[in-house]
């Protein structure tokens, strides 16, 4: 009985520091990894925007697991703000005629979109 209830003291506290990952399963004594994002896939490839015009632009990280993904570091950056400018949470809002690349950079991963903006025609023209 002594025997038993040592077995089961010292199983319960090996659990106790098992780690394990964001869906509750034992990860084998190796802690779970502090970033699961292995790449990015843009939502959009290219984008086509009158002057004036807004979307929202974004990306589905590529994890290495089924965890839950929180960024640690995220910037969305314009090669050209006086074409298209974008704001910290990705929408995009077309300025002047031409073309800009938006690029997003998360955790050290990097994704982009072409954003092409054409000058709107007034209606009855």
């Amino acid at each position: 009985m002594r025997l038993a209830i040592l077995l089961s003291a010292l199983l319960v506290a090996g659990c106790l520091d098992t780690p394990v990952d964001t869906t509750g399963v034992p990860t084998l004594g190796a802690p779970p990894a502090a970033n699961a994002i292995t790449g990015l896939t843009m939502r959009y490839v290219e984008v086509e925007l009158g002057v004036g015009e807004t979307t929202q632009l974004g990306f589905t990280p590529r994890l290495s697991n089924n965890g839950a993904f929180i960024p640690h570091s995220l910037l969305w950056r314009s090669s050209a703000p006086e074409i298209a400018a974008v704001d910290a949470n990705g929408i995009v809002t077309a300025v002047s005629p031409g073309q800009a690349y938006v690029t997003v950079t998360v955790d050290g991963y990097t994704g982009q979109t072409i954003v092409k903006v054409r000058t709107v025609t007034p209606p009855g023209r």
